[in-house]
């Protein structure tokens, strides 16, 4: 049988402002004849301003009580700063808990949380159950003002017995690890600190599904990765309500480099700034290419046809960086998101290619004698021996038979580029302004201006030596072998 207890009673003074409140009852467990805490947290959508009490009415089951006055306590983050802890609180018998803030002036605002634990004990005769952590009936009242309304009471369970425990694999970045969870705060509260890393259930109660990162049952609710944090899940791939991963830009591009690989374990779209691609070649804000094959020179990339990142496929990206003026990207990061798609695990997938495949990597090493892109972003050069990987990349290995090679260049479908030498000419720097192209050259020559499907769109420009400008359309060109927008 289930049993309630009623929680809350609160006293504040001088209360300027009421908004939308939130106040949440953690679970709880205590095992007969010992001790526990109640967490109260309040996340503080409302500005209080000269606070001098806040009380928590208790009426616990038969059986519990409220424990030592001395380890009773509160703290959380006022104004992005902590709050002290242990200022004056009292307890007694009856259940009633007063926190006194004194002469502590506050000033609860949005974003604000703070909590108040409390000690519990229980005897060795108490009936084990579940009780129910249930605010008062109504509202919550403040002399005549209304304070936190029903909606806006979240109830947790207190549970007298031994704690139900949950078994879960947790995929780390150094292996498996077999774990065990009594409730879904203390879920939340390891992935909080543990990015990338999936916490697997065969089953759990319905609250633990709602924690991100956690797949239960071969299902998860939202899962979110971080570039920055290697992702070493080995379970069976599995479906997601929701994926967001941001990607943090190692090396932004410079007029001769900043190429960064990337790979994915879902297949999502950019969720705020999109690349070119073959369908849009005017709105996009930065290059991506996908791996299409190699030959004796290097690697072969092509432009996407649509703004989507396909699961384990090996890509390039670059962002423009400071050399490109007004079309320099903006931010530090993007996101790719995804909703209903399948999340795979962390095996390297292989894109056949001949001489030379590419494969993905989001934890651990890449083998030796592979090729790896270099920090510059111009090439991929061969490591000799195994070498620890950056998380989310891709890497190249010579199939047999091929030539071992010191680097293999990056290589443009689209372009019509075949070997490295076509891909750059010397003294000459290319960049886009507003309706205009902008070429600075050592000595006057001729180019062609091609635009991102390969079509000639100004053939044989003369240009001279210093600077030379040629109006064209807003687009993203190739011109002596470097890629420029112009908008």
């Amino acid at each position: 049988m289930k049993k309630k207890f009623l929680l809350f009673g609160f006293a504040l003074t001088s209360v300027l402002g009421a908004s939308a409140q939130t106040c949440e009852v953690l679970d709880a467990t205590i095992e007969p004849g010992g001790k526990g805490t109640i967490t109260v947290k309040f996340d503080a959508d409302v500005e209080w301003d000269g606070i001098e009490t806040i009380g928590v009415n208790f009426k616990l089951p038969e059986g519990v009580s409220l424990g030592d006055w001395n380890d009773a306590n509160w703290g959380g983050v006022i104004d992005g700063a902590a709050v002290p802890s242990g200022n004056q609180i009292w307890l007694n018998n009856e259940g009633f808990c007063t926190l006194g803030v004194m002469d502590y002036q506050v000033s609860f605002e949005n974003g604000n949380e703070v909590t108040m634990t409390f000690p519990i004990v229980a005897s060795a005769e108490v009936e084990e159950d579940d009780y129910s952590l249930a605010g008062t009936e109504g509202s919550m009242v403040i002399g005549d003002q209304l304070f936190i309304e029903d909606d806006n009471l979240v109830n947790g369970t207190l549970t007298v017995g031994a704690p139900t425990t949950y078994d879960a694999i947790v995929y780390t970045a150094t292996g498996v690890s077999p774990m065990q969870f009594s409730n879904a705060a203390l879920v939340e509260a390891y992935v909080a600190a543990h990015p990338n890393e999936i916490v697997e259930f065969a089953s759990a109660p319905a609250a633990f599904a709602e924690v991100y990162n956690v797949v239960v049952a071969g299902a998860a609710k939202s899962i979110i990765l971080d570039s920055r944090f290697a992702y070493a899940y080995a379970g069976e791939a599995f479906d997601a309500e929701s994926v967001s991963f941001d990607y943090y830009i190692g090396t932004f591009a410079s007029k001769t480099g900043g190429w960064n690989s990337l790979a994915i374990p879902f297949t999502g779209e950019p969720a705020d700034a999109k690349p070119f691609t073959t369908a849009d070649m005017t709105s996009g804000e930065y290059w991506a290419k996908v791996f299409t094959g190699s030959n004796s020179e290097g690697l072969v990339f092509e432009n996407l046809d649509a703004a989507q990142f396909e699961a384990n496929k090996s890509y390039l990206v670059a962002f423009p960086g400071s050399d490109y003026g007004v079309n320099e990207f903006a931010s530090s990061s993007i996101t790719i998101s995804a909703a209903n798609t399948k999340v795979y695990p962390a095996y390297s997938e292989k894109t056949p290619g001949s001489p030379y495949s590419m494969s993905t990597v989001y934890a651990g090493s890449t083998p030796a004698k592979a090729y790896v892109l270099n920090p510059a972003g111009t090439m991929f050069e061969l490591k000799e021996t195994a070498e620890p990987a950056a998380p989310f990349t891709a890497f190249a290995s010579a199939e047999s038979g091929a030539p071992v090679l010191r680097s293999l260049a990056i290589l443009d479908a689209n372009q019509g580029i075949t070997s490295a030498a076509d891909a750059a000419v010397a003294s000459t720097t290319v960049y886009g302004e507003d309706g205009e192209i902008v070429i600075i050259a050592s000595e006057a020559g001729v180019a062609s201006i091609v635009n991102m499907n390969g079509q000639v769109v100004k053939a044989n420009v003369a240009y001279n030596e210093g600077e030379t400008r040629v109006a064209i359309a807003a687009g993203a060109y190739v011109v002596a072998g470097q890629v420029v927008i112009v908008k």
